[in-house]
């Protein structure tokens, strides 16, 4: 039986929603992405700043109907159409593995598949099961966190971790020697892959896995929070759900998932008076903001 290839390339932060939309079309398989660039190149820059999101369908399926439907979608999320590929066979248990390789991360961490050897033994591997959930060492967003992960992880921390996704910021803070995390998530779906990539790691005695926003962490101050989520959410869960007061005085929180041209507008939500901006790292069009409660 011959397929064709479906595949539409998107930008990080537009993947997710192409996946879902997607779904339905692909025959009860899994819609799967692709990272581009050279996958046996360890150095992330290295690594083309575009997702390939692609699924396989039967030939007898192919229709300029069906294709106009995949071709709006693609549309409506902002990408060019699809590209169309007539395969004679697909091994589907392992198609979507071979651009999944392992990424440096920071100074001490590579994040492997595992499926995967280790290639760099001097760093501390963790091991990612790419899925749903949204880190995978590939964005720009959890580098940075997990580079300032590096800087201000001290031993014995408790640490929140809100919008945990695939539980990697989780994981490189207890490595780093945070005695507790709590992993908080509202994607149901991203919950249950972070359970995953915890039993791979056997890191469940140090982090909780929280399903709901920060109210469902609401009563502890923490020593360390980090929010790997986009700018508009951040700003909302400053000024309405009090995410500034969840840190200890003398704690920091690291904010990621902010583009640059939002510096201006996220910088006006931080209480300047009782916080100090520590600093403002870059990585591409993304900045990460970390600043330290007085």
């Amino acid at each position: 039986m011959r397929y064709f290839e479906a595949m539409v390339i998107a930008k990080p932060e537009g993947a997710k929603i192409l996946v879902e939309q997607l779904q339905p079309f692909a025959e009860g398989q899994s819609v799967i992405q692709e990272q581009l660039g050279d996958p046996r190149d360890l150095n992330p820059t290295a690594m083309i700043p575009g997702i390939a999101i692609k699924f396989w369908y039967e030939e007898s399926l192919d229709s300029a109907s069906f294709r106009g439907r995949i071709n709006q979608i693609a549309k409506d999320v902002g990408c060019d159409p699809a590209q169309f590929t007539l395969l004679e066979s697909i091994d589907w248990t392992t198609e979507w593995r071979k651009n999944y390789r392992p990424v440096l991360v920071g100074d001490r961490f590579i994040i492997v598949p595992p499926w995967e050897e280790n290639p760099e033994p001097a760093r501390t591997p963790i091991l990612i099961d790419p899925g749903v959930a949204f880190g995978t060492g590939q964005h720009e967003t959890t580098r940075l966190s997990i580079k300032q992960l590096e800087k201000y992880v001290t031993r014995g921390q408790r640490i929140l971790d809100l919008g945990a996704g695939s539980a990697i910021l989780s994981m490189a803070a207890v490595h780093l020697g945070a005695s507790y995390v709590a992993a908080v998530e509202t994607d149901a779906d991203a919950i249950r892959s972070a359970a995953e990539n915890l039993a791979l790691n056997e890191l469940h005695s140090n982090i909780d896995l929280i399903h709901g926003s920060l109210q469902a962490a609401k009563g502890e101050k923490w020593d360390l929070v980090v929010a790997n989520i986009l700018a508009v959410i951040l700003i909302d869960l400053i000024q309405n759900e009090g995410l500034l007061q969840a840190v200890k005085p003398g704690g920091h929180i690291i904010f990621s998932g902010i583009i640059d041209q939002q510096q201006a507008d996220f910088l006006q939500a931080i209480d300047q008076t009782n916080f100090k901006i520590e600093e403002i790292t870059a990585e591409g069009e993304w900045i990460a903001v970390t600043i330290q409660r007085l």
